[in-house]
């Protein structure tokens, strides 16, 4: 078994040939909770990547799970919704 680890993508684990995600739901349960926060502040994902300086699908991946973010961009989704990186963080639960 071989875990491989990328800045921009949930770990995975090589078994058997076979790769297999590590705590997915950590990214799934952040992109949920990116999802409410947007929604709350009534902003496209649009508006949200240009504030963050992010490119569009970048916050689509995020949303949908498919991608994990790194801490500056943590910071950056935070200020640009106009939270705080522990509310954006609220109710994720860590990884198993």
């Amino acid at each position: 078994m071989v875990t491989l680890w990328s800045f921009r993508s949930p770990p995975v684990t090589v078994v058997d040939g076979m790769t297999k995600r590590l705590d997915t739901h950590v990214a799934k349960d952040f992109g949920a909770r990116l999802r409410t926060l947007r929604d709350a502040a009534e902003i496209s994902q649009e508006r949200l990547a240009h504030d963050a300086g992010l490119s569009w699908s970048t916050v689509s991946q995020v949303e949908r799970g498919d991608r994990s973010v790194r801490l500056p961009t943590l910071l950056r989704l935070a200020a640009a919704l106009g939270v705080t990186p522990g509310e954006l963080l609220d109710g994720i639960r860590p990884p198993t």
